[in-house]
């Protein structure tokens, strides 16, 4: 009988949507889409006994946590990824490359050949793990791509097959089973346990630090720790996976919906390749919507919108908060019904503040995003709203600290012209 590993009972290391059966097999089971028959795959595969049965849907994140839940269990040898492709995400091809090419050393990005990023795998690269994992991890396990058509290939079959498959990877090593699948030959066996200790590496503290995801082809996450950290990931981003989309300045690569999250605006550095290096330009533009200036020959101003308009939204943002710290109606608009007549209306919409365990963090819209030239200009800008707020709040008997600044927005995108 093979070489058995022993696995500790908080096996699994990282949470998900999972099944498990018998921690010493050596099959893992993985679910592109939670679909119908993905539910029967998964149901029959634990009814076989295989080590862990799940549904993995996204790329990045839930790549990385598969990654990590089969290091920790040395006694898996076959990944069998079987159904139908998660739609948007294409998280089973994104495990059937990593296996095969690798990831690309410098941006992370899993490859679709040699030196050949997968470029139809939104946000498919692992940030949160070593090299030198993901390379134990291609040793370890052998990948069985049985993702199917739903419209080309019968439900059924695909059961059956998965199921066969499960069957011949626990054969002993003399009594092995060749496979001709999908033009690949495999000989399945059971041959014993990679190596006699568990690697047990998490990346659910290292996530909250930096991470991007892309929820659907509609939705990315980006988290990351400073602004300057933030722009890098974001602008190549944009540059690599954005669609095409012509704007009456010229053609555009765009994402829509992104949300940015920076853990620490207090650090200001200065992206190296933002076009704006000048510190004293930046923080004039900032100095200027803070005081209310007003620019002529321009139809309106951010600082004249904060300051000059019925009401001197800062003051009240202040007075909001002092009033009650932890209200969630502290929300400084700077568009008004009107501007969606103007033929340039406001790209910053609204802003909102709120104070909780002594941090004040901020919300900001921004409906259309240039992130090449004027990202670090408007995370600069929400932040000196934030830093002079917590200033008044001070004076006033509230101390609280900085906290995080989320940017949600619309269309986020580069100019190709």
């Amino acid at each position: 009988m093979p070489a058995k590993c022993n696995v500790p009972d908080n096996w699994p290391v990282e949470p998900g949507l999972y099944f498990l059966g018998n921690k010493y097999h050596p099959v893992a089971v993985l679910v592109p889409n939670d679909d119908e028959l993905g539910k029967v795959l998964i149901r029959h595969a634990v009814d076989m006994g295989v080590a862990i049965s799940g549904f993995c849907k996204t790329t990045c994140i839930g790549t990385e946590k598969v990654v990590c839940n089969i290091l920790a269990n040395p006694n898996i040898r076959w990944l069998i990824v079987a159904g139908h492709e998660s739609p948007g995400y294409r998280s089973g091809k994104a495990l059937v490359m990593l296996h095969r090419y690798g990831v690309d050393p410098k941006t992370r990005r899993i490859l679709c050949g040699p030196g050949e990023p997968c470029r139809d795998i939104p946000t498919g690269y692992l940030p949160n793990i070593p090299l030198e994992l993901v390379e134990r991890f291609r040793r370890q396990v052998t990948v069985v791509d049985l993702i199917v058509d739903k419209t080309e290939v019968r439900d059924d079959n695909v059961l059956e097959l998965t199921c066969n498959v499960i069957y011949a990877c626990v054969q002993e090593p003399w009594n092995r089973v060749l496979m001709k699948i999908k033009g690949s030959e495999y000989v399945f066996f059971d041959p014993g346990a990679f190596d006699t200790e568990p690697v047990r590496y998490t990346i659910t503290q290292r996530v909250e630090k930096r991470f991007v995801e892309t929820m659907s082809d509609t939705l990315t996450v980006l988290v990351a720790d400073t602004i300057a950290d933030a722009y890098e990931i974001l602008l190549s981003l944009v540059r690599e996976h954005g669609k095409e989309v012509q704007s009456r300045f010229g053609p555009t690569r765009e994402l829509i919906n992104v949300i940015v999250h920076i853990l620490d605006p207090e650090a200001d550095k200065i992206p190296e390749s933002y076009p704006v290096k000048n510190r004293d330009v930046l923080m004039e533009y900032c100095r200027r919507f803070i005081e209310g200036v007003q620019e002529q020959g321009f139809a309106y101003t951010y600082g004249e919108r904060l300051r000059r308009g019925e009401v001197d939204l800062l003051s009240e943002a202040v007075r909001k908060l002092s009033q009650d710290i932890h209200t969630r109606q502290c929300v400084v608009s700077l568009w008004r019904p009107s501007d969606i007549l103007l033929e340039e209306p406001p790209c910053i919409t609204h802003i909102q503040l709120m104070v909780r365990d002594s941090r004040i963090h901020s919300t900001a819209y921004l409906r259309s995003h240039d992130v090449e030239h004027a990202f670090v200009h408007n995370a600069f800008l929400v932040r000196e709203l934030m830093l002079r707020v917590r200033e008044e709040l001070s004076r006033l008997g509230h101390r609280v600290d900085l906290g995080t600044i989320t940017l949600v927005i619309g269309s986020c995108h580069v100019y190709l012209t």
